[in-house]
């Protein structure tokens, strides 16, 4: 496989060093099928501090069934133990952002490596955004903070 040439430098060896394993994986895993990696969050909006996870989200080029959705998040969770960070890994697919595309993604992602497809994606209503946030709030506190 060739080297993976990362679209920027999130300034911190170890961050860079998780984020190619992160690509070269699932390059490796799912050759032709992903259109873009993003980082998202502190480390994409240099806030962030030595404790700081790494938010990444992929988009994949092509629709994905449930099961490969779960095998393409069970890749990054199975390389966990060697990474020199913790990882945050979204899966979504271009089909799926084509309604709309969540704010920390289309306003603050960053590509590390594809093409750039948030441009051809609306930002999503801030309905549904809100209705997103009270959810994922809800299911914190119920599965989580039990």
């Amino acid at each position: 496989m060739r080297p993976i040439p990362l679209l920027l430098d999130p300034g911190n060896g170890a961050v860079r060093r998780t984020l190619l394993a992160v690509v070269e994986r699932y390059e490796a895993a799912f050759p032709g099928q992903i259109a873009a990696y993003y980082l998202v969050g502190s480390q994409a909006d240099a806030s962030a501090v030595a404790t700081s996870d790494i938010d990444v989200v992929i988009i994949f080029a092509v629709p994905m069934t449930a099961a490969q959705q779960r095998e393409a998040l069970s890749i990054w969770a199975d390389a966990t133990t060697t990474a020199e960070r913790e990882v945050d890994l979204s899966i979504e697919t271009r089909d799926a952002l084509s309604a709309g595309a969540p704010p920390q993604l289309k306003l603050g992602g960053r590509l590390l490596y594809g093409q750039d497809v948030l441009q051809t994606l609306p930002l999503i209503p801030l309905e549904a955004w809100t209705r997103d946030r009270m959810h994922a709030a809800c299911w914190l506190l119920a599965h989580v903070y039990e």
